[in-house]
């Protein structure tokens, strides 16, 4: 302890002094023998470790012969000695704390699937929270496992009584399946075109949406995906070409249009992207197993780096020529109309694959769906607000004071209200 600096010895009584007390304890010898081996190995390159493990890793066989030569030469200068019965010397495939390293990848240890496999269903709630422990190890090799074991997890929750159900026998079944068919991890290459596959739903985006990002329509949860998808891989993909593959197709269009020409919330994601040579490409949800998995299994709430603020939709809705009192009442006539009430829910759930699956009623929106956002009560299209029916007369009658010419009518519509056929209707009242 004195050595590890954990104690200092004084001479006389001081104020600051306490007895030193023993007491039982877990032991904290591989704590201990893992600082001392980091000191004995600072500084060395290909070098990583865990406890009292140490693993020799190069970029090619010169490379970590080196690296191996040199390790050998610092432990015999700092007095350490292996264990010869744990050595494994210039192996092509190596277990290290449940993983092993193989020429093609990464996959989970043979001895880790073969604990899990013979386990049984577990009796109690802290045997389950240890099978569960046990799998979460394994949830990078797999984009199913969360799914498949989220009725298990719900067990362990505080406050729920632990009572094992056919469900959980099923779940548990299947979660065994999956960790015994999982794949390899291929290593990352550089000089491949990289491709990240992004999904969103109302749940996360592979990990949870905040608050404020639940409120996002589908199209923006979407687009929130692509860029958080891009910036959490950054090292992987920034300067370099890579692909992005999303099961929204309007994503294609809005990431391939000009900044000013997206609605202002989606203008914040486009230009996030911005810094990255990306091509997003849509492809059937299907094709993405992964992300899909992720988004529909949502954590404890985190909040997301770069949480968009709700200021700019404020304050487009400030700036609309309309009193609060106006506002209230489109807010309630757009509530009442049923037209709008189902645009409101699809715009918000996500639109159909194609126009014949879309309700007929919605069908002079389809063509502009990923302008259509939703915010306070009101349908906007980019910065205009979607105007109920009941209130249209009113609105051709308000543009219209004044006697101005049908182009200066037309501009005053355009940058404030919106209906399917504006425009005809203003010709017909000009």
């Amino acid at each position: 302890m004195l050595k590890l600096g954990v104690i200092t010895p004084v001479e006389k009584p001081t104020d600051w002094v306490n007895r030193v007390v023993l007491s039982e304890t877990t032991n904290s010898k591989g704590e201990i023998v893992k600082k001392q081996l980091d000191t004995a190995f600072e500084g060395l390159d290909g070098i990583t470790g865990i406890a009292d493990g140490t693993f020799v890793y190069g970029s090619s066989e010169e490379e970590h012969d080196a690296n191996l030569v040199k390790l050998t030469e610092r432990a015999k200068v700092k007095g350490v000695v292996f264990n010869r019965e744990k050595l494994q010397f210039k192996c092509k495939e190596v277990s290290f704390f449940g993983h092993s390293w193989t020429p093609q990848g990464m996959k989970p240890d043979n001895k880790k699937v073969s604990e899990i496999l013979d386990m049984k269903p577990p009796e109690d709630a802290k045997s389950l929270q240890s099978f569960l422990g046990l799998v979460s190890y394994l949830t990078s090799y797999s984009g199913r496992l969360a799914t498949l074991s989220s009725p298990l997890r719900d067990l362990t929750k505080k406050d729920v009584a632990y009572c094992w159900g056919p469900e959980h026998t099923r779940a548990f079944d299947e979660v065994k399946n999956e960790v015994s068919s999982l794949g390899v991890l291929r290593y990352f290459d550089p000089d491949v075109e990289t491709t990240i596959q992004t999904d969103a739903s109302l749940k996360g985006l592979g990990a949870a949406l905040t608050e404020v990002e639940q409120r996002y329509s589908s199209v923006e949860r979407e687009a929130l995906g692509v860029v958080w998808g891009l910036e959490r891989f950054h090292y992987f993909v920034y300067g370099k070409k890579c692909t992005v593959h999303t099961d929204h197709k309007p994503l294609e269009t809005i990431f391939r249009k000009k900044l000013s020409s997206c609605p202002s919330r989606l203008q914040r994601f486009v230009l996030r992207a911005l810094k990255y040579d990306v091509t997003v490409t849509y492809v059937k949800g299907e094709q993405v197993p992964i992300a899909d998995s992720l988004s529909r299994v949502s954590p404890q709430a985190v909040p997301l780096k770069g949480q968009l603020p709700q200021l700019d939709i404020h304050q487009i809705t400030n700036t609309l020529p309309a009193s609060p009192i106006k506002l209230q009442q489109i807010r309630n006539e757009t509530a009442d109309d049923s037209v709008l009430n189902k645009l409101r829910e699809v715009v918000y759930q996500g639109w159909p694959a194609t126009r014949e699956q879309c309700p007929q009623l919605l069908h002079d929106y389809w063509n502009f769906r990923e302008e259509l956002t939703i915010q306070d009560g009101l349908i906007l299209k980019q910065e205009r607000i979607v105007m109920p029916p009941n209130l249209r007369e009113d609105v051709l009658t308000t543009i219209h004071e004044g006697h101005l010419g049908q182009v200066k009518c037309l501009l005053r519509a355009r940058s404030a209200v919106f209906w399917p056929g504006i425009t005809k209707d203003i010709i017909k009242v000009v």
